[in-house]
């Protein structure tokens, strides 16, 4: 997982390690729990203090980056709950490449991570929200079909 990279520097090589090893012969599901997890874990261990500290993400605190992946997990329901018949557009190089800001687009989408995760008055919100969400989004692709649709099985 990309956020991982900026987490705080002394977790980077061990959880980066476990990733690789684990997503080499994951299916798409079972990779992303392997990502959700590896990060969840360590989201489960910050407290206040920790959550101000810098990532290896320039500008960016623990919290900001936790509530970045909480977004990104957001989207990946909204994803997985909407059906399509056509094919997928995007795999996982491509799926940034419309993405381009200029600076000042840039730099309101840092201010808005910032300011929005600084609203939490105390850290362990946040990191339940994350939590939660990114247990729903596992659960969610582990029921999602993998044939270039997004498709529900009819128990999910």
């Amino acid at each position: 997982m990309v956020a991982s990279k900026c987490m705080v520097q002394r977790w980077q090589p061990r959880i980066l390690a476990d990733m690789s090893k684990q997503s080499a012969s994951l299916a798409p599901a079972e990779a992303l729990r392997a990502a959700y997890e590896a990060f969840s874990a360590i989201v489960a261990t910050i407290d206040d203090e920790r959550s101000w500290l810098p990532t290896g993400c320039i500008g960016w605190s623990v919290r900001d980056l936790i509530f970045h992946c909480l977004c990104d997990a957001q989207r990946g329901l909204v994803a997985l709950h909407t059906p399509t018949d056509r094919a997928a557009d995007r795999d996982a190089v491509t799926y940034w490449q419309d993405w381009r800001p200029d600076d000042v687009g840039a730099a309101n989408g840092r201010r808005f991570t910032r300011v929005v995760a600084s609203m939490f008055l105390q850290i362990d919100q946040l990191c339940r929200l994350y939590l939660e969400t990114a247990t729903a989004v596992v659960n969610a692709a582990s029921c999602a079909l993998v044939d270039g649709h997004a498709r529900r099985k009819a128990m999910c």
